[in-house]
């Protein structure tokens, strides 16, 4: 209908109202849009977040699950074979002695009194 037919009438005050209204509208609509899409930044956020979290996991349990024993063994076996192992090993001892030897030479701080502990530092 025109709004000139309805012009006077009730209906045209009704009317009046509504179009008075919508611009109050429109900017609640468009608060209440805005809200939503913030919510939904953040859900987005948080679902990302929580994929790469059950990635990880995913990748820590493949991880623990997998059976080195093989593989190390092999290693073994293939130094052992060029004749590797037995030089790392006493490698190996002869620098855990060497660290055992400079740990006995230097003083326990539990023994030092605590005046000179600070004086040190």
């Amino acid at each position: 209908m025109p709004v000139t037919v309805l012009a006077g009438t009730e209906e045209a005050g009704k009317y009046r109202e509504c179009v008075e209204k919508l611009p109050t509208v429109l900017g609640e609509l468009q608060a209440l849009h805005n809200t939503i899409k913030g919510h939904e930044s953040k859900r987005v956020e948080e679902l990302k977040a929580e994929e790469e979290r059950r990635r990880k996991m995913t990748q820590e349990n493949r991880r623990r699950r997998h059976d080195y024993v093989p593989f190390v063994l092999g290693m073994l076996k293939a130094l052992e074979k060029k004749k590797l192992l037995g030089e790392m090993i006493t490698k190996i001892k002869q620098d855990e002695e060497t660290k055992l030897k400079e740990a006995a030479k230097r003083p326990d701080p539990a023994a030092i009194p605590a005046a000179k502990r600070e004086e040190k530092k």
